[in-house]
Formats: structure tokens, sequence, C-alpha cells
């Protein structure tokens, strides 16, 4: 079984194993998206089908590790108070 899906790093969304059909490969193409923003993952293929194995075969874990491989998380801030903390800080380098 795959691991936990993170949030999206980009709004917090979350995310989902996602998975598309191509005829002419002629296999499935496995990737986590985010639901809100719409960013994706790298893309793993797969010849066989993602949800018949249960969304438990190798294109599905490495997909999802490779979208939980971050650098440590910094906490979500306001934007209103990262923008007073940026003009604090620019005060004190011009002080």
């Amino acid at each position: 079984m795959h691991d936990y899906i993170k949030t999206c790093p980009h709004c917090g969304g979350n995310a989902y194993l996602n998975q598309n059909y191509s005829y002419k490969a002629r296999s499935y193409f496995v990737f986590v998206k985010c639901d809100i923003c719409g960013a994706q993952g790298k893309i793993y293929n797969s010849r066989e089908e993602p949800a018949a194995a249960d969304w438990n075969n190798t294109a599905c874990n490495d997909a999802v590790s490779a979208w939980n491989m971050r650098t440590p998380e910094q906490s979500r801030r306001d934007p209103e108070e990262q923008e007073l903390q940026t003009n604090t800080e620019n005060r004190r380098a011009l002080s």
C-alpha cells in the first residue's frame, strides 16, 4: 500500500492519485494531482490499471513518494502577516 499523500505544497489542498490511459502507448499514466490548484507530481507509467490493482502497484507508490518528497515544510501564514513580517525585516535592515 502507498504512503499517506501529503497536502499540496502550493495551496494546501487535498491531493489524490489520478490515472490517464494512452491508447497510443497502451499504458496508464499515474500521478498525484491537487484538487484545488491542479498542481501535479511526476508521471509514472503502468501497464496494469491502477484502480484494478487497488491503487497499489509500483507506479502508484512511486507517484506518491515523488509527491511527498519535499524540503521541510514551512508554516503557512496569512499573506497580510507575511507582508507585515517582510516590512518589519526591511525596516530593521535599513536602520
